[in-house]
């Protein structure tokens, strides 16, 4: 708990696929609380962080992919509690991949509850440059309905795939979150499914099933405001802010 990292560079350069991560801020027993993370250069890959803990920050850090894996993750981020940031940090790739994820909000197999989404998740003035397929992708909703708050603002991304991804496998997923704050974020939405993008891996689910969720957007930017064909704008959104897969979602 409360240790710092600061004005260091971290290298981890293999070319095997599948070894892991530059820094690894993770207990098997339980969340740690407190960790610092400032002026930092991981240059990793696989993974330049992967971070299991309370009331974190991660400021003014360069995430580099540099090698090795063709699934690259800047932040990999499995589970929340307190008030978490990342804040001010650069992503960078420069590889032929498009599998290049800037943060990755994850679990690890099976029902761990350290993997819980509690609290909030601040994620602000973030620039990438290179190659990006997604910037956030959120497959881990595990936690108590109405228990998490997210926030990504004044992001400049410009992604392949997508902005900001809620990827479920259960039935109402969506109702871990209690807000989501979307504000000042520059993307391309190149590929038609809005600045919040919902989807799921098979079947036909809901996304909630309790209150309707409060999102709060203002003065984003989108390249694209066409959905693309198989994809349509949720119930209460306008201007591409909210989209999810028709085949997989029902209306949210």
């Amino acid at each position: 708990d409360d240790v710092i990292l600061q004005d260091l560079t971290i290298n981890h350069d293999t070319t095997a696929v599948n070894i892991g991560h530059a820094i690894v801020v993770s207990n098997s027993n339980r969340r740690l609380d407190g960790f610092r993370m400032y002026n930092v250069k991981s240059q990793y890959s696989k993974g330049g962080l992967s971070i299991r803990c309370d009331n974190f920050v991660v400021q003014d850090c360069i995430f580099e992919a540099i090698a090795g894996s063709s699934r690259r993750r800047g932040i990999l981020h499995y589970g929340n509690g307190g008030n978490s940031f990342i804040l001010d940090n650069t992503f960078e790739n420069t590889i032929d991949t498009q599998q290049h994820i800037a943060v990755y909000l994850t679990s690890t197999s099976g029902n761990n509850p350290l993997d819980d989404q509690e609290g909030s998740l601040v994620i602000q003035g973030s620039i990438v440059s290179g190659k990006l397929f997604q910037f956030v992708i959120m497959d881990n909703h595990q936690g108590d309905p109405d228990s998490f708050e997210l926030f990504l603002i004044d992001n400049t991304t410009a992604e392949s795939n997508a902005f900001l991804v809620s990827f479920g496998g259960t039935n109402a997923f969506g109702n871990v979150f209690s807000r989501m704050v979307l504000v000042g974020n520059v993307l391309t939405n190149q590929s038609g499914k809005g600045l919040l993008a919902i989807d799921a891996g098979s079947g036909l689910i809901d996304f909630r099933n309790t209150t309707t969720l409060e999102i709060l957007s203002k003065e984003n930017e989108l390249g694209n405001l066409v959905f693309q064909t198989g994809w349509a704008e949720a119930l209460g959104s306008e201007g591409s802010i909210v989209g999810y897969r028709v085949s997989l979602i029902n209306e949210p």
